[in-house]
């Protein structure tokens, strides 16, 4: 496999594997360790695993941007952005399209309103808000690597010399 397709797979999983890690840290183990302390009354690990949480968000929200910045493609850009985007307003798409209100039936059709519960239950319930902040880094490392390509894509006026800053390396 090439280096460029080894560095876009990896740009490409890396995320997946990072939003995994932070919804099963920050929606399971943290919730179960809130939960010990309120029955023991002992919060000790509970707020030891909160430092780590916030520990472990900030390093995978500068992860994700690196690898954004690493991969020097515009398609996986766009991806980040997207799935940034949907990941960080889970909560509110849900609410607006996929609940119920005043017993009215939900505005989206039923397979729509499956996949944002889903959706929610991935990104909303955590502790630390883990997820939402590792989908916004994405969202802003694919808008600044669109950026970065729609930059690099632009040519120099015949008889000019482009600018060596914004050739891709």
């Amino acid at each position: 496999m090439s280096n460029r397709r080894s560095r876009l797979l990896v740009a490409a999983l890396g995320p997946l594997v990072l939003i995994a890690i932070a919804s099963w840290y920050d929606g399971t183990l943290l919730r179960d360790l809130r939960q010990t302390a309120s029955a023991t009354f002992d919060s000790g690990g509970l707020v030891f695993a909160m430092s780590i949480a916030h520990l472990l968000t900030v390093a995978g929200a500068v992860t994700v941007v690196g690898l954004s910045l690493w991969a020097h493609s515009r398609a996986l850009g766009v991806a980040y952005a997207l799935a940034g985007a949907l990941l960080l307003f889970a909560a509110s798409l849900a609410m607006v399209f996929a609940t119920s209100v005043n017993g009215a039936p939900p505005i989206a059709p039923e397979p729509v309103v499956r996949f944002l519960g889903d959706l929610w239950d991935l990104a909303v319930p955590g502790e630390t808000g883990a997820v939402q902040t590792i989908a916004a880094a994405a969202l802003l490392a694919g808008v600044v690597e669109i950026g970065r390509s729609v930059m690099r894509g632009r040519t120099a006026p015949a008889g000019l010399d482009p600018d060596p800053r914004l050739a891709p390396r």
